[in-house]
């Protein structure tokens, strides 16, 4: 779910240099949301129109905003006044600048309790980074006995960035199960989707991982989880019943320059159906199931690539920054003083620095955790509510508030969308959009002639700006009460805090599985890295799986820890011996960690996951 791909991305080292220094700022600049943003809220008038809407929609107490009507009200109304419009789209232009289209300015996030044991995740990465890279303090001298020069702050932000971006999409490929027809059967692909039953999920989850002790980890599981990421834009581009007959997702050749592929709602829904019937016709019922499948997976995959393209754009910026950054720069006449060399020791390189294993994601939990359990049991236990105003911290009161969020999105979307829509079909305004897209600038030039290019831009990001208002519509719903305040005997309002109080009780389960298994699992990653004279090499990424091994939530050690906290690891169904065999077995040697800093770069996430042409990579840059 959700949660997960949350605690992954929310370990940046932004969070985690909780200190007020330079290093920190710079971090945060390049980091927060967009320091132009502004709310449509603020024009004149916007405000009134929502509160408007608001109170059409929510009659006794409850708001039904299941088909975004409450969003959609407010949109028209923007619409149909001329002067509020424009407004709006002068903020939209303002905050997008001039070589942009604004599709990747910000997103909204709800606003809740942080919980413990995601604060002593924090606290973990904190004091990892402050060993390694201030050391001990040295009282005589009244200083730290390292520095840490600026660069090396951007190179660990942008690497744990696109540790992130893996993260996420294992975030979704871990749960995905047998819900479409394998290629080998019937020549059908077999798109990736996500049981709407959390408990199915989760046992589908369970058999991810459990497939990593199968004989040959590259052509099995390796080989369906690189197949699952090469399908997230597709299912989130196309995965929507509501967009079923408007939306196509296409690709295109880079050397015919022409239309390579086209794949549609029914392709995706089919090919579930087809699973599902078992040679025969499908049901109404199976078809219904099959709908509910694919638009959960439709949802969930537009919020990874919703979160790769946010971060695509940090990547952008930091790679710009890195460029310009002298080593030494800000740093002459400093004398006497070591500076952190990220090869100097492996066990504090920045691959390593950026690089947890679910052994340490246990430990870093652990007290966290304890606390969040008694805490919500001041609330809840044992399937009934011990006291109601205990409850009141889980649940947001202030409804009008909490949805003007969708209001809020919604304004963006649409003013973004129509200014995309607006932007000159012409090979020099296009290239701009694809270089947004993270292509350089000699790829956008020779890719934006190609004809249908500017469309399906629009397309996708027409599909994706629906799935994320429907997961915002749905986050704020799972943490909004029903009526004005918290009812005991509501429902509904029960039903919601027994869901919260099983994923606090299940989090250092789902995070440590997702730890290990993306650690595993894209160690078979080849990503960039740069070789001893400078140039551009491949590896693969074995730094994460050597940190796995040296310290799993399988070993004995763990085993305490995971007990007192409820973690299930019988259904993994192998040892850590077994899977050290495995790794033998295919001649992978996990035993020392390369001492290098290899990183997931622009090209690598386009090449793997984002492309719209095939063969980009093999432009000859200028």
């Amino acid at each position: 779910m959700r949660k997960t791909l949350t605690l992954f991305t929310l370990l940046s080292l932004t969070t985690a240099l909780a200190n007020d220094n330079g290093e920190a700022q710079y971090l945060q600049v390049i980091s927060s949301k967009n320091p132009l943003f502004k709310s449509a809220m603020q024009v004149e008038g916007v405000r009134e129109m929502y509160s408007e809407c608001y109170q059409i929609d929510a009659q006794n107490g409850k708001l039904e905003d299941g088909d975004n009507k409450l969003s959609n009200c407010l949109w028209d109304r923007i619409k149909a006044d001329e002067g509020i419009k424009e407004k709006v789209m002068k903020l939209v232009n303002e905050q997008s600048g001039e070589e942009g289209t604004g599709r990747y300015r910000t997103t909204m996030e709800t606003t809740k309790k942080q919980s413990a044991g995601l604060k002593g995740l924090k606290e973990f990465f904190q004091k990892r980074l402050e060993e390694a890279l201030y050391g001990e303090y040295q009282s005589d001298k009244g200083r730290f006995e390292k520095i840490a020069d600026q660069r090396t702050f951007f190179e660990l932000y942008k690497t744990q960035l696109g540790k992130n971006i893996i993260a996420s999409m294992t975030s979704y490929c871990i749960e995905t199960g047998p819900y479409a027809t394998e290629i080998h059967q019937t020549g059908i692909p077999a798109y990736p989707l996500i049981h709407f039953s959390d408990e199915k999920a989760s046992g589908d989850k369970n058999k991810n991982i459990a497939s990593l002790n199968k004989q040959d980890i590259e052509k099995g599981a390796y080989s369906n989880w690189e197949r699952c990421i090469q399908n997230l834009p597709v299912i989130c581009a196309i995965g929507s019943s509501a967009n079923k007959d408007e939306v196509t997702y296409k690709k295109y050749d880079v050397s015919t320059k022409k239309q390579k592929d086209s794949k549609k709602y029914s392709d995706i829904l089919g090919s579930c159906e087809d699973r599902m019937k078992k040679g025969k016709d499908p049901t109404a019922d199976e078809t219904e199931t099959c709908e509910k499948i694919v638009d959960n997976s439709n949802m969930r995959a537009c919020q990874v690539v919703q979160y790769i393209e946010l971060a695509k754009q940090s990547l952008l910026k930091t790679d710009d920054i890195v460029a310009k950054l002298d080593k030494k720069s800000g740093m002459a006449g400093i004398q006497n003083v070591e500076f952190y060399d990220s090869t100097k020791n492996q066990d504090e390189s920045i691959n390593a620095l950026t690089t947890i294993s679910s052994g340490e994601a246990l430990e870093a939990l652990s007290e966290g955790h304890k606390q969040d359990v008694a805490k919500m049991e001041e609330c809840y236990k044992d399937g009934a509510i011990v006291d109601a105003e205990a409850c009141s911290q889980y649940l947001a009161t202030d409804k009008e508030e909490q949805y003007a969020l969708l209001g809020e999105l919604k304004v963006q979307q649409e003013a973004t969308l129509e200014k995309l829509k607006n932007s000159e079909n012409d090979p020099e305004e296009i290239a701009k959009i694809l270089i947004e897209e993270g292509y350089t600038e000699t790829q956008a030039q020779e890719l934006a002639t190609i004809q249908g290019v500017k469309e399906q831009v629009e397309s996708r990001y027409q599909a994706k700006k629906d799935a994320i208002l429907a997961s915002l519509r749905e986050e704020i719903e799972a943490h909004t009460t029903t009526g004005d305040e918290f009812d005991a005997n509501n429902a509904q309002d029960v039903e919601k805090i027994a869901k919260i109080a099983k994923d606090i009780e299940s989090r250092p389960e789902n995070f440590s599985k997702l730890v290990h298994y993306n650690n595993i699992i894209s160690s078979f990653l080849e990503v960039s890295s740069t070789g001893e004279d400078g140039e551009e090499v491949k590896n693969r990424n074995t730094a994460s799986l050597s940190a796995e091994m040296k310290n799993s939530f399988l070993s004995e050690e763990n085993k305490q820890k995971y007990e007192e906290m409820n973690v299930n690891l019988a259904t993994l169904g192998y040892s850590e011996d077994q899977l050290g065999e495995r790794f033998a077995q295919a001649g992978i040697d996990y035993s020392e960690a390369p001492n290098d800093d290899t990183t997931v770069e622009l090209e690598d996430i386009n090449k793997l996951i984002f492309s719209l042409f095939d063969g980009a990579e093999n432009i000859q840059e200028k």
